[in-house]
């Protein structure tokens, strides 16, 4: 992650956002005191990183301090109040650009109501913790919420393990020889990359802002997703990487490219496999490659194939990222002259709630006439050829958000929505008819691009400082 951030732009924001209800009856101070608690249990929350003389990056965990945290009264506590503030705080916190050498990179945002807190919302930096660790976070300040208004003691985290534990073992003997089998891994996988996936033309020329970013909310993914699990025996992640994949090749040769025998991602996995990272909150993300075999016929063809190949990446998702990248990256390595820039991430919680009850044909065909796309950034640079992502819909517990993040001048942005809708009907159609061949996907790209991003305005807050101090035993 500190790779990641070095190669942006000073004053970029990347940080993760999360929040929870509060139980009724609880006032501001009862959640400053778990706030403060939440920093005492958990040390990424409250460490600071620097850069020593030789370059190497040094973290530190003060044993007291202080954190930003915003006071919004609302005018009322009914469910659009609430919203109303979400879609203000979240984007703030956001975009807060910690200067994580010298501050915990955490702010958290509070909505009082008339009859007292009614939610909570954190902004971390993603070097302290990442998507998973932030649920774990917010999961562990409602756990200690709940203590406070049923008048119980706080209750034990659920792991002990610190950051600190977790690098330990990763600078062992054993955590080496894991990255020696993750570097073959990555380098038999990487070897059988395309070479290009999208042909350039010599006439094409971007769009302007050259990165778009497309994102189609669906209730039919998730039910046909539903089916296809629970017929083929493969997890919902595996469906949509080889569902994209599919499509996006098949866009490839359409607009003049070699037929491609097998789509590269890179997978991001949140290494949460083992019980001590399962309940440590750090950032614990990397990326895989994963070379997506694309030589079935049929869709179901393809995807148990990658299912397998994705359980063996997933083992060897633990790495020292500098020597990995050595052998990809670097002089020589064996991702010269290969396309290292599509990336994959399925951010779905699944421990939030109950799947999606498993639908038939009639709801499933019924349910594409609801999905909706939007426009949802445009950026001048960026280093991708694609990023293809799943999103939970807060507002949408049945939906979910298909997100695609492209080069426009590989992928025109007149075919991001087409390649978003192509997938949501594959999925459909397979689920639908049992299965569907490879050789048919072309006929699903026939959608035309529409909407364009909304925007939100700020809303005045106030800003307390609580203050961190070491607990009573030291």
């Amino acid at each position: 992650m500190w790779r990641d951030m070095s190669g942006m732009a000073p004053g970029t924001p990347y940080n993760e956002t999360n929040g929870t209800l509060v139980p009724p009856g609880l006032g501001t101070a009862d959640v400053l005191d778990a706030l403060g608690a939440l920093l005492s249990r958990h040390e990424a929350l409250r460490t600071v990183w620097a850069e020593d003389a030789s370059g190497g990056l040094r973290q530190r965990v003060p044993a007291c301090g202080e954190v930003t945290v915003e006071v919004h009264r609302l005018p009322d506590d009914d469910p659009e109040a609430v919203a109303r503030f979400v879609a203000s705080a979240e984007p703030r916190l956001r975009g807060t650009v910690f200067d994580t050498s010298a501050e915990p990179a955490f702010r958290a945002a509070v909505a009082v109501g008339r009859d007292g807190v009614v939610a909570v919302l954190i902004g971390v930096a993603k070097l302290a913790v990442d998507l998973q660790g932030s649920r774990l976070v917010v999961r562990d300040l409602r756990a200690l919420l709940d203590a406070r208004a049923e008048g119980r003691p706080w209750p034990p985290p659920l792991s002990p393990a610190q950051p600190v534990d977790i690098a330990r073992d990763e600078g062992s003997e054993r955590g080496r020889a894991t990255t020696r089998r993750a570097v073959r891994h990555a380098v038999t996988q990487v070897g059988r990359f395309p070479a290009r996936v999208f042909p350039v033309p010599a006439d094409r020329t971007a769009d302007r802002p050259r990165f778009w970013r497309g994102g189609l909310v669906s209730t039919a993914v998730p039910r046909a997703v539903a089916v296809l699990s629970e017929r083929w025996k493969v997890s919902g992640t595996t469906l949509f990487m080889t569902a994209a994949a599919t499509v996006l090749a098949t866009e490839a040769a359409a607009s003049g490219g070699a037929p491609l025998s097998r789509f590269g991602w890179h997978l991001i996995v949140g290494n949460r496999l083992g019980e001590t990272l399962r309940h440590t909150a750090v950032t614990a993300t990397q990326d895989l490659p994963l070379a997506v075999d694309l030589g079935g016929e049929t869709f179901s063809a393809i995807a148990r194939q990658a299912g397998l190949e994705a359980l063996r990446a997933y083992r060897h998702g633990r790495f020292d990222p500098r020597v990995v990248d050595e052998a990809i990256r670097g002089e020589g390595g064996v991702g010269e002259g290969r396309d290292l820039a599509c990336y994959f991430n399925d951010t779905r919680d699944l421990a939030a709630g109950p799947a999606v009850a498993v639908a038939g044909p009639g709801p499933l065909r019924r349910a594409l006439e609801e999905s909706s796309f939007r426009w949802e950034e445009k950026v001048d640079w960026d280093a991708v050829t694609v990023f293809f992502e799943v999103f939970d819909v807060r507002e949408r517990p049945d939906a979910l958000r298909l997100s695609l993040y492209a080069d426009t001048l590989q992928l025109p942005a007149h075919r991001i929505p087409v390649v978003l809708r192509a997938v949501e009907r594959l999925l459909v159609t397979a689920a639908v008819d049992g299965d569907i061949r490879t050789t048919d996907v072309a006929a699903l790209c026939d959608d035309p691009a529409e909407g364009e991003p909304a925007a939100s305005g700020p809303e005045t807050v106030s800003s307390w400082r609580i203050a961190l101090r070491p607990a009573e035993s030291g």
